[in-house]
């Protein structure tokens, strides 16, 4: 039989014959001994692919127990897998089936929302939740009705109409309007985040401190420097333009595109860190080169005087500010920006938290967080009770859309199986398909534990270790080369966690017919601001 590892990783590509491989996996330990279906755990992060699992293993059990053309391919590698005889192969077969099919709440393919939805409603004691909570999935209704209720009973809570007031007041100084419920709405669906979720409790106490003083303290603190670091940038720009106007040479059209124009921005205030203009980089060398083409000879010995008199050393005491208080004074801007919204978070979670609680509602989002608290430091074994099960085998499908949360929940139960003897799990992920950025997936955690093992040829018997699933069977060579030269020009370490190298490539799995006429096109989708927009707040 093929040797057991504690954990395997698979790395398997789009096409690869992942769901065949975990299906594999599955039967294969059912047919080892037929009563472990007490003790596997499947999960992915779709229903559809949580029933087309189900479907799989069950149509592929009975296929192989009555020796079905269909299943001769699942039937020669759960042999190769077992090590067991064709016979045993199908007498097993048909017994895990008949158990399955019997015993079918212990079928344990489900999606990790699922999973961990079933730990909680039998955790409900202890978590101090009644049993018969509503778990309720629309996170955005709650939030914009639970906004609706604060903000009709403003008058009856001074101190959160204060912090409407300064947000709006800070929409107002920012240009965007003073409707504000709409824009507090959207913010507020922060508060069903991991990362505000991880920093909630901070937050309370930052909110409470000084006698609930703290947060006007520092936004006085971080105004008072900002306004320091802005007379900082704008002052050489300032004396520079009046230097110009005292010496009569204040028209752009004297000087090198761009330099004059560039002082003038600066001067009113305007403040960025884009990359310096070419023209300017070119005044900043020499007082010979602030001059246009076109220049009269008058005028340009007169810039020229006047920028070896005090203009260039401004120049270049802008640049150098620039240089060394932009990242301080861009820190003060957007902390400020944020601080209103950062104390309505806490209010708008507080009306979520009441609102959920008068209608015995229970939040999916917040269902990680809160079992993330009850397992930290507690053992396992009590974990296991408490859901009903003893498992042996781990297998997580999609593994590259786990979060961090979601991983620090799971890794209890992981950590318990891989320490089992006999214990066989593994992790299925890949890189480029990950998609839940929204719900905050970190496909870095896959990369890590892939990185991490070695080969299953290099690994020693009973090791953990790494395999790669590269070959597509679903796709003609034209659409893989298409896809691996588009892979390759776009992802690297910096934008994607990993450089598009030989082991990431998609290679053709499967045979197809010659086809002189078969092309690859690529069709651009241009997106509108406002769709624009929506990803960019997604992806910060």
């Amino acid at each position: 039989p093929k040797q057991r590892r504690p954990l395997t990783v698979y790395k398997a590509s789009a096409g690869s014959g992942k769901t065949f491989t975990l299906a594999v996996e599955y039967i294969s330990l059912l047919v080892s001994d037929p009563e472990n279906y007490r003790h596997i755990l499947a999960v992915t992060f779709t229903n559809k692919a949580t029933q087309e699992m189900k479907l799989r293993i069950l149509s592929q059990l009975y296929g192989i127990a009555n020796s079905l053309p269909g299943s001769d391919t699942y039937m020669e590698k759960v042999m190769e897998q077992t090590g067991l005889g064709a016979m045993a192969v199908r007498t097993n077969a048909r017994q895990a089936l008949s158990l399955l099919t019997h015993h079918y709440n212990f079928f344990r393919v489900q999606t990790i929302d699922a999973f961990f939805q079933g730990v909680l409603r039998n955790l409900a004691h202890e978590l101090d939740l009644t049993a018969n909570l509503r778990v309720d999935l629309n996170d955005n209704e709650v939030e914009g009705k639970a906004v609706d209720e604060m903000i009709e009973t403003l008058d009856a809570n001074p101190e959160v109409m204060g912090w409407v007031r300064d947000y709006i007041n800070q929409n107002i100084e920012d240009e965007q309007g003073w409707n504000v419920i709409g824009a507090i709405k959207k913010f507020g669906q922060n508060i069903f985040k991991d990362f505000y979720k991880d920093h909630e409790r901070e937050l309370n106490d930052l909110l409470a401190a000084e006698g609930g003083k703290f947060f006007s303290r520092y936004t006085a603190l971080l105004r008072s420097r900002r306004n320091t670091l802005r007379k900082q940038l704008v002052d050489p720009a300032r004396e520079l333009v009046a230097l110009m106007g005292q010496c009569h040479i204040d028209y752009a059209g004297l000087y090198r595109r761009g330099l004059y124009n560039y002082i003038v921005k600066r001067s009113k205030g305007t403040l960025d860190n884009e990359p310096t203009p070419a023209g300017v980089q070119k005044a900043l060398q020499d007082a010979k080169l602030w001059t246009a083409s076109k220049c009269g000879a008058a005028d340009k010995e007169a810039i020229k005087d006047m920028a070896n008199n005090g203009g260039l050393r401004l120049l270049q005491e802008m640049e150098t500010r620039r240089e060394k208080l932009w990242c301080e004074y861009n820190s003060c801007v957007q902390t400020l920006s944020h601080l209103s919204e950062l104390r309505l978070l806490n209010a708008i979670a507080k009306a979520v938290e009441e609102s959920n609680r008068n209608a015995n509602r229970f939040m999916l989002s917040d269902t990680q967080g809160l079992l993330h608290g009850m397992i930290q430091g507690s053992d396992t074994p009590f974990l296991y009770e408490k859901i009903g099960v003893q498992l042996r085998h781990i297998m997580i499908d999609e593994f590259q859309d786990t979060s961090q949360i979601q991983w620090r929940n799971f890794k209890v139960l992981l950590d318990n199986c891989m320490a089992q003897e006999g214990s066989r799990n593994l992790i299925v992920g890949d890189v480029k398909q990950s998609i839940y950025r929204f719900r905050l997936a970190d496909p870095r955690i896959f990369l890590d534990h892939y990185l991490h093992y070695p080969h299953a040829v290099d690994a020693a018997e009973g090791e953990s270790a790494k395999l790669l699933l590269s070959k597509n069977f679903r796709s003609r060579d034209t659409v893989l080369d298409a896809a691996n030269f588009v892979f390759r020009n776009v992802l690297s370490r910096e934008m994607g966690e990993l450089d598009y190298g030989e082991d990431e490539a998609l290679h053709v799995g499967a045979s197809y017919p010659e086809n002189p006429d078969c092309c690859t096109e690529f069709h651009f989708v241009e997106m509108s601001a406002q769709e624009s927009d929506t990803e960019k707040l997604r992806a910060a």
